[in-house]
């Protein structure tokens, strides 16, 4: 059944002046920068507030736990934050860290010179910015580029830290120094505001205006949101061309981001992928070309754009005569299918844990009866940032960034298939059947979840088994 269902220093004067250092005493002139537009100016190696001592490659850290040579020599730290320290073995850089949360945090920006890569750039290609901002990188880049051990963090890892932090996140994040309108950099994240190199306009946008960095999270094949702070304005989402080259925070691996272990999440896989909840899931459908699947309308750039269409017992890797019977002793409880090792075709319980969970954070009175889950409003931060036509995009609040991908339809008794749907629906397989004790119905269907662009509904159906849905692969652990 089918239903509608993120200084001068002290001048050496002449003797003959001696008396006026009497009276000025230890006066110390300190040269300005300015913290706004193009006219910001790189600070000297070493330099900065900090009340540690040392040249060039900075030095330990006022609090107890910052010891080592940090990769900035700048002093935006705070003082009164106890960082942990940890040696990039490429480079034999050594960079803070902050603890968060249940997250640890670069208290930096990554400054790693990728080897023979020219993408990855100083601001205003001037190596002293590099010093105090790191280096920026396209996403391509970023998303291989943290050291081992650490990985560039998902939407909803950024959106895990910036609920930790709660109200004024912005402010709360910011370094107490660089900006002029400074923070108080409650946790010691010390963000700068090192902007970004705009791509598409070969331009390098104003240092001071704004801080920007990648997310593994992508919300079309050519853009990825980023999370952002405005000198103004606070906390933004953004949503950035690839090409644009942005600031790096890593974050490290064995770290617990909403519930779930976010263990090996990012750069060790070769696809996005994103936390939600207690689950881990890739950030896009499955592009696997197997016998059996098609890309919509039989056109290879919708295969780039929205994953592979496959019908049921190809996704699940079981006999094609499985879309035309009952085949429950095949199915594992974590079913592999077509998913890489490791990842599995979600069950009808693995989809309602993800639309309930969407659900109570927006609204804490949500309730589960434990029968299969529909939800009004998941599909809304569910949604790509952009692809849905008629403005019917989400906020893709969490990184899942699902698209519309339509549907091969297929309709059993009349033996045609019919594409549908690409640009207003999205159609996604679950592992689990639908069992049909009436005698007389012999079309075989299983569970599967949908998001329209006219509404925000999250809903399930089943479908004809032989028809055409996209695969979301969830992982095992």
């Amino acid at each position: 059944m089918n239903r509608i269902k993120l200084g001068f220093r002290n001048l050496h004067l002449p003797i003959l002046f001696i008396l006026l250092i009497g009276v000025i005493g230890g006066l110390t002139f300190t040269s300005c920068s300015s913290t706004d537009g193009d006219d910001e100016q790189p600070s000297q190696s070493g330099g900065g507030s900090s009340s540690s001592t040392g040249g060039g490659g900075g030095g330990s850290s006022s609090s107890g736990g910052g010891g080592g040579s940090s990769s900035s020599g700048h002093g935006h730290f705070n003082p009164d934050i106890t960082y942990g320290s940890f040696i990039d073995s490429r480079d034999n850089k050594t960079y803070r860290s902050v603890v968060i949360g249940d997250q640890t945090w670069m208290a930096e920006n990554l400054n790693y010179d990728v080897p023979n890569n020219a993408t990855d750039v100083c601001h205003s290609n001037n190596p002293d910015n590099c010093a105090i901002y790191g280096r920026m990188y396209d996403w391509e880049t970023a998303m291989a580029v943290c050291p081992d051990g650490w990985h560039l963090p998902s939407s909803a890892e950024w959106t895990v830290l910036t609920n930790y932090v709660g109200s004024n996140a912005g402010t709360k994040l910011k370094s107490t120094t660089g900006w002029s309108n400074k923070g108080t950099d409650d946790y010691g994240f010390s963000a700068l505001p090192g902007n970004y190199y705009d791509g598409s306009n070969d331009r390098f946008r104003n240092i001071g205006d704004g801080g920007d960095w990648w997310s593994s999270t992508e919300s079309s094949s050519v853009n990825s949101p980023s999370m952002g702070i405005s000198n103004i304005a606070g906390v933004m989402r953004n949503n950035y061309s690839k090409s644009n080259k942005l600031s790096v925070r890593c974050v490290k691996d064995d770290n617990s981001s909403g519930g779930g272990s976010s263990s090996s999440v990012g750069g060790s896989y070769p696809f996005a992928t994103t936390i939600i909840g207690n689950q881990v899931w890739m950030a896009k459908n499955l592009d696997t070309n197997v016998l059996g699947s098609t890309c919509y309308g039989d056109d290879p750039a919708n295969c780039a754009t929205y994953g592979r269409l496959y019908d049921w017992a190809t996704a699940m890797n079981i006999p094609s005569s499985c879309n035309d019977d009952y085949c429950s002793g095949q199915i594992q409880s974590k079913h592999r299918g077509i998913c890489p090792s490791g990842w599995h075709i979600p069950s009808n319980e693995d989809w309602d844990e993800l639309f309930f969970w969407v659900d109570t954070q927006n609204d804490p009175g949500s309730y589960y009866d434990g029968s299969t889950y529909d939800s009004f409003t998941a599909g809304r931060y569910l949604k790509a940032t952009s692809g849905w036509m008629e403005n019917g995009n989400g906020t893709n609040e969490y990184g899942f960034s699902a698209l519309p991908g339509g549907w091969n339809n297929y309709a059993p008794h009349d033996g045609w298939y019919e594409y549908e749907h690409a640009g207003g629906i999205g159609y996604w397989w679950s592992s689990s059947e639908l069992y049909n004790d009436d005698p007389y119905n012999d079309v075989y269907t299983a569970y599967g979840r949908s998001m329209y662009y006219a509404n925000d509904n999250a809903f399930w159906f089943d479908y004809v088994k032989g028809s055409m849905l996209s695969v979301r692969c969830l992982r095992d652990e």
